[in-house]
């Protein structure tokens, strides 16, 4: 900036309409200020006002951007076994705003139990007795954001086992006890 014809003594002002503006410093031939970090999740503006005793007053508008959060998933998925258990996961919040709390949450019937526990959720899968494989989703929202861990479940397919698989009949016929079946992992429903 500059005054023309500034008499002797006469400074210029320079103030901001917001508060996250600091120590506004004016200097002979220039001014400087500080700006917060913006962690409110959105841009905003200010303005700043430079005055002089007898000139009209100036404007100049500022725009701070933000950094957009991120949610960080590790891992991003987990699978099991057909047994299921117990499982976790971690997430991180990578740039997080004021006033903003994750939630989590999942609408498959099979995961259970989920709980968050500052950052490292953990969650139980149930049994998979439904003759397929199946995934779900355990959702994280933060503000306007949301990522998902995938879970994913295979299931194991009833085989069966005999006690025997060759059996020599003698040569009257008749009805003879030929083996024990065995079904391993049967279905359940």
């Amino acid at each position: 900036y500059s005054v023309d014809r500034r008499p002797l003594g006469d400074k210029i002002n320079v103030s901001s309409n917001v508060d996250w503006v600091k120590s506004i410093a004016v200097n002979k031939d220039n001014f400087s200020f500080e700006l917060e970090e913006n962690n409110s999740g959105e841009g905003r503006k200010a303005v700043l006002t430079l005055s002089y005793p007898t000139a009209n007053s100036i404007e100049i508008e500022l725009e701070q951007t933000y950094l957009e959060s991120k949610i960080l998933l590790n891992p991003k998925s987990t699978s099991s076994d057909y047994t299921g258990g117990s499982f976790d996961f971690r997430y991180e919040i990578d740039h997080p705003r004021d006033g903003v709390s994750p939630t989590i949450s999942c609408d498959t019937e099979w995961i259970t139990e989920i709980a968050d526990n500052n950052g490292r959720v953990t969650f139980n899968i149930l049994e998979n007795n439904s003759g397929a494989e199946r995934s779900g989703e355990i959702l994280i929202t933060y503000g306007s954001i949301s990522d998902t861990h995938t879970v994913t479940q295979a299931y194991s397919s009833p085989k069966l086992e005999l006690t025997s698989e060759n059996l020599t009949i003698d040569y009257k016929g008749g009805r003879y006890p030929a083996c024990q079946c065995i079904v391993e992992n049967p279905r359940k429903d």
